[in-house]
């Protein structure tokens, strides 16, 4: 038995399994090279028994051990019988007591090692068996080595330093990595392999191949993450191909635009220049003649070179963004941030669906991760990401709603709100951790079913003497109009659950110009009112909005028996509350007061 040694351990074996012949090839090698997937992943498999070699003593402790029983017959460490009595009933009970940690030890001290050196270079020094698997396009091999060996991705081949009987790249003397042969292989199950096991290409020579070729580039992974970029450049910078991209960690606060084609700036120039100089009849030579009378989406796509000639990656299923500066969620290249917001009415976001669909920039986008940025709000035109199934926007403090059109969105199963400031009903059902995200996604979409009658109803009123009841609660509401505190048969107005920030005041003049109700009103007999006329108004609901102040005319309104103003930001309130004629329930919970008028005052 022959005894070989791997860094701090060794083990016996009847013959040296990594040996090699005349022209430097061993079995594992020749295994692979040749394709024998079954053979390399036995020899894979096949493990020996090692153990950790002893440190070697030092020869000054032993001769002060020497000196030492020598000169001192009375030494300390030769125990008298009755202490060596003592210290084996102590070593006994100490024994006892830690039986698992020395099986520990024992496990530690010994283990079954892979005999195999991967990467040694063999076949006259100048490759590895990676780069024999990875050049003969064994998928299955090429990963049983990553993945099992854990041989390095990232070895370059060496000249060859003999004769060389086998040679699968025969006249290149260039040294080339494992992920350089995949991509002139055209292997992309291959190159997806090695990325992910760490490859690099910091030469570029990868790169350069797959131009050379004119091959569609096989990047499917970009991973710049924990950089200090501050923009996310041009929509052309990026391979159409492009499936999962990761900036997380960044400074970002931009997103993909179009190259400006008339600049004379350098990096602008480079958004447009070809991959290949020499390929000078892919860009278009109708652009500079049809510039003039194109829209900027088409001269961008005349005048940019034909592998950049997209305005959206349509294999994107993956992007990331975490921990940066977004401020808004921009689906779109044109989209300058003054589109429809969630306050928008049904008639504008219908009006631009079939464009934005259009002009999307990740149509098919599956997972976006948004956490941990600036965020004020999420778009109603989210929805138009028909295949989200994974959204995470927690830690963005500044979002305090979900828009309604997000129960449109059928496939989405996992929404990380954690760390937004949410408004009520959502901030419980989320915090209950009683309901699941299609649960959200189903409150959502009622409510947005709800709302659309009223958001496309017209201004028309009809006989407006029978309305007693009027429910236009949750919806979007940025403010109430005059006209719906001048019906004087109404009894019931329901205005909760809105985005209102002020009620119209007859000091501020908002009842000054004449709405059609005045009109129709002044037919039935009765001069244009000028201020609140809700004569049999009984009941007026008010909460779950933003309303900071409220005018005094509510308190005058002659049948008001219940008010609801709680969860608004009303700092004060005005004494008239006192006079109210027939006021019985005033809630004003959950709001900013510091103290209420005295009855003094009111009077």
């Amino acid at each position: 038995m022959s005894t070989f040694k791997e860094g701090e351990w060794e083990y016996e074996f009847p013959f040296d399994l990594n040996f090699q012949d005349v022209s430097g090839q061993t079995v594992l090698y020749l295994a692979c090279f040749l394709g024998h997937a079954k053979l390399v992943d036995m020899l894979l498999k096949f493990k020996v028994k090692a153990s950790r070699k002893p440190p070697p003593p030092s020869s000054g402790d032993k001769s002060q051990s020497g000196d030492a029983e020598g000169a001192n017959p009375d030494n300390p460490d030769i125990l008298s019988p009755t202490r060596r009595r003592i210290s084996d009933g102590i070593q006994s009970i100490m024994s006892r007591l830690s039986l698992g940690s020395r099986a520990n030890v024992q496990e530690s001290n010994e283990k079954l090692l892979s005999p195999w050196l991967v990467d040694m270079y063999c076949n006259n020094g100048m490759e590895t068996a990676l780069h024999a698997a990875v050049g003969a396009k064994q998928h299955e091999i090429a990963a049983g080595l990553v993945n099992i060996a854990r041989a390095n991705v990232n070895l370059s081949t060496r000249p060859n330093t003999g004769d060389q009987s086998i040679s699968p790249r025969s006249g290149n003397e260039e040294s080339v990595t494992p992920l350089v042969l995949a991509c002139s292989n055209r292997d992309l199950s291959t190159v997806d392999l090695l990325l992910k096991a760490g490859a690099r290409d910091d030469d570029c020579k990868a790169l350069a191949v797959v131009v050379a070729a004119r091959y569609d580039n096989p990047m499917t992974f970009l991973i710049p993450e924990e950089n200090s970029l501050r923009s996310m450049s041009h929509i052309t910078s990026y391979p159409n191909s492009l499936k999962q991209l990761d900036l997380s960690h960044n400074k970002i606060s931009c997103w993909p635009s179009l190259p400006q084609i008339d600049s004379t700036d350098p990096m602008e120039l480079a958004a447009v220049t070809c991959y290949c100089p020499d390929n000078a009849t892919a860009k278009s030579h109708l652009g500079p003649l049809l510039r003039g009378r194109q829209s900027l989406r088409t001269s961008v796509l005349s005048s940019v070179c034909i592998h950049r000639r997209h305005l959206r990656l349509d294999s994107l299923r993956t992007l990331i963004l975490a921990d940066n500066n977004i401020t808004r969620i921009q689906l779109s290249t044109d989209d300058d941030g003054e589109g429809p917001s969630a306050a928008g009415s049904f008639d504008e976001l219908e009006g631009d669906v079939c464009l934005m669909r259009t002009r999307l920039m990740f149509p098919n986008l599956s997972m976006l991760d948004l956490s941990n940025n600036q965020l004020k709000d999420i778009p109603v035109s989210i929805h138009e990401l028909s295949n989200l199934s994974v959204l995470n926007v927690s830690n963005n403090r500044d979002i305090t709603e979900l828009p309604y059109q997000m129960g449109l969105l059928s496939r989405l199963w996992n929404l990380n709100t954690k760390g937004c400031c949410l408004q009520e009903p959502l901030r419980s059902m989320i915090e209950s951790n009683k309901y699941k995200t299609m649960d959200i996604l189903g409150y959502l979409k009622s409510v947005l079913e709800d709302a659309k009658p009223y958001a496309r109803m017209k201004l028309m009123i009809v006989g407006i003497q029978a309305i007693t009841r009027l429910d236009l609660s949750h919806n979007c509401l940025p403010w109430a109009p005059p006209a719906l505190f001048q019906l004087p048969s109404l009894r019931v107005l329901n205005l909760a659950q809105n985005k209102i920030e002020r009620l119209p005041s007859p000091q501020g003049g908002d009842f000054e110009q004449a709405s059609p109700l005045h009109s129709v009103a002044g037919k039935r007999g009765r001069s244009e009112a000028k201020g609140y006329w809700l004569p049999v108004l009984e009941e007026l609901y008010l909460q779950f909005n933003r309303l900071e102040t409220i005018p005094e005319d509510i308190f005058h309104l002659p049948c008001l028996i219940t008010l609801d103003l709680s969860n608004n930001k009303l700092q004060a309130l005005s004494s008239q509350m006192w006079r109210s004629p027939k006021l019985k329930e005033l809630n004003v919970a959950f709001n900013l007061l510091k103290e209420l008028p005295t009855i003094h005052n009111a009077e």
